[in-house]
Order: structure tokens, then sequence, then C-alpha cells
């Protein structure tokens, strides 16, 4: 990634070479002699675009042969608001992979099974006929109580008891 926000002294020994309206630089890292052609062919990478005679924008790759030239300390680049919005895509990606919306999906239709099954036999015991017994608060706490009775046993059962 070219680095526009950073200035460096191009080094010497690096070649230049135009193409179209853009000076790129390049670090020569070897040289090979092609024996069928005669002639040798330098092995070279770019490490970044000039901006004017002597000063470059440097990529990532001029960071792995110099430091930086001029000994100043140059502030670290700002990213810009894709790479913030990357994460939350990434955290997506490895819960699909992990098939993490499947299995709470399952423990979520668990919870209604049991919320279900205790209020179902809350009334056909016939406790809500019985004095303010059809209370939505009493008539759903049952309900209730088994769901988390439920939590509590998926809470054991995946080792998260006690963990925050």
């Amino acid at each position: 990634m070219l680095r526009k926000d950073v200035i460096v002294k191009r080094p010497e020994g690096t070649k230049i070479y135009r193409q179209r309206d853009c000076v790129y630089v390049y670090h020569v890292t070897g040289s090979e002699y092609k024996k069928d052609k005669k002639y040798v062919v330098e092995k070279r990478v770019c490490i970044g675009k000039m901006v004017d005679d002597e000063n470059m924008n440097p990529n990532d790759n001029f960071y792995q042969y110099y430091e930086i030239v001029d000994g100043n300390e140059e502030e670290p680049p700002r990213f810009s608001d894709a790479v913030q919005i990357g994460a939350p895509a990434l955290l997506f990606k490895i819960m699909d992979e992990l098939k993490l919306s499947e299995l709470l999906h399952s423990i979520h239709g668990e919870c209604q099974l049991s919320f279900a099954d205790a209020t179902r036999k809350y009334v056909e015991a016939g406790k809500d006929l019985e004095g303010k017994g059809f209370d939505p608060r009493k008539l759903l706490a049952p309900g209730a109580e088994a769901i988390k009775a439920t939590v509590k046993e998926k809470m054991e059962l995946f080792g998260s008891v006690g963990k925050a």
C-alpha cells in the first residue's frame, strides 16, 4: 500500500523508471544472466513513487529494505474507515464458519419448548383458575423459571458458568 502521508528521501543506488505519467522507484535485489539471450536481467522491487526530484512516497516494500532515511519519526499511517468496518465483517464470517447462528437458534428453540411445557403444565393443573392465577405475572412465571433452568444447563454444558 502506498503511504501518501509519508515522504522520505529517495535512497542512493535506487533506480527510477517512468511509466506513463508516474515515476516509480525500484530497489535492485539481484541479477540473472540469460544464456539464450546473452544479457543480464535485473531483479527489482518497486519501493515507492516519486513526489518531486528528491523525495518519494514509500510503499510497504520500502520498509523491508530501508530504515526511514531522514531519521525523522513519521507518524503512523492513518487507515481509512474501511479497515474499521472490516472487523465486524470478520467477526460475522467467523460466526458463520463456526455455525454459531445455528447453535443459538437451537438453544433458543429449546428455551421456547421449555417455556411452553412449563406454562402448559401450569394451566393443565388448573392453577390459573385459583385465586388470581390468571395474572400474567403468575401465569408466565413457571415458563420464565424453565427458561432460566435451560440456560443454566447449557452454561454448565459449555463450561461458561462463572465467566463474564
